[in-house]
């Protein structure tokens, strides 16, 4: 199944830079009884804490799949009635030198007035992540993945929480929510994606545009709500799901990197969104359908206020019948590629 639960949510893009930052969530992991309490949004803090090694060929891997030719993400242009919303499709996580920005992006964001995120990411907002995770993370043992998961899965989810550096010990705690995420998000730091070359951390951490105002469609909180809300038996769908993608290492990784960097909707939306359709209806429902029906109403507020707006969310979130683009081409908009 080729399921990348973890890049549903923007708090996958954390600030990882700030050193209290860092400290306060490694004395959380050491102290707390429930290693639960860490943020999945943090788990590359921890990663290399745990002896997490890259192979050099993986490396070598990296650095050939991911060189920059004539790829370009896609960019779509909404007009409204008396607005605009430049809106790009993000992976939360991304290879370091992959030059994203580029003169049609950067245009874009000069001639914008608000910048709007799924969530708020960095900064306070990442310690804010941090407490909302250790509220929803605590969990009785008998919704833990230990009780959970059925016994003929563990001996393989334990070989690759010690292969990716996450202690079994600690991980077999965690509702299988919050493991699933971990695992997939180990998955993609080894193979060298990092939320600080993420779309959403660099825009964040963009001084040049500090001075513009921003929005956001959802809190951390309603964004984390998603997964820990979700009924039992679709969390262990979720976390057998991430141990199956994981089979697959990177080949899945670069056929979802290579879609977005070409702004391919169609096969984005087929990587990100099928499988997931398939398998777990309802989860697609929660995920997919109703956050970007929720988000449709502030769409119609930013394209008839007089302002321009960019708009970045994930990539999964715009392809497909139920996707942004087509929600907004059915509520009249002209939508655009640029």
């Amino acid at each position: 199944p080729r399921v990348p639960w973890f890049g549903w949510l923007g708090w996958g893009s954390g600030r990882p830079g700030d050193d209290q930052i860092r400290m306060a969530c490694f004395l959380m992991w050491r102290f707390l009884r429930k290693p639960a309490a860490l943020a999945a949004a943090f788990v590359f803090l921890f990663l290399p804490s745990y002896g997490l090694a890259v192979a050099d060929d993986q490396n070598v891997f990296q650095k050939a799949r991911y060189s920059q030719a004539a790829e370009q993400p896609g960019l779509w242009r909404i007009e409204g009635r008396g607005g605009t919303v430049w809106l790009f499709g993000t992976i939360h996580l991304l290879p370091s030198g992959f030059e994203w920005r580029t003169p049609q992006v950067e245009a874009a964001l000069a001639q914008s007035d608000v910048i709007v995120l799924e969530a708020p990411v960095g900064g306070s907002h990442a310690q804010r992540t941090v407490a909302i995770v250790q509220r929803y993370a605590k969990v009785h043992p008998n919704q833990s993945i230990r009780a959970l998961i059925p016994d003929h899965h563990k001996p393989r989810a334990e070989e690759l929480s010690a292969q990716f550096g996450l202690p079994w010990t600690h991980l077999r705690e965690m509702p299988p929510w919050l493991g699933g995420i971990m695992l997939a998000q180990s998955l993609y730091t080894s193979l060298g994606f990092s939320p600080q070359s993420g779309v959403e951390h660099t825009l964040a951490s963009d001084p040049a545009l500090q001075q513009k105002a921003w929005d956001f469609f959802e809190t951390p909180e309603e964004q984390l709500g998603f997964f820990a809300k979700q009924p039992e038996d679709v969390q262990v769908n979720m976390f057998l799901s991430t141990i199956s993608q994981m089979e697959e290492g990177h080949e899945l990784v670069s056929d979802m990197f290579d879609a977005w960097a070409k702004g391919d909707v169609r096969r984005m939306d087929k990587l990100f969104n099928k499988n997931m359709k398939e398998q777990s209806p309802a989860l697609f429902e929660t995920l997919v359908v109703e956050r970007n029906r929720n988000w449709m109403p502030k769409f119609d507020t930013m394209l008839r206020d007089g302002r321009t707006y960019f708009v970045a969310v994930g990539a999964g979130h715009l392809g497909g019948r139920h996707g942004v683009i087509a929600l907004l081409e059915k509520r009249g908009y002209p939508v655009a590629l640029q």
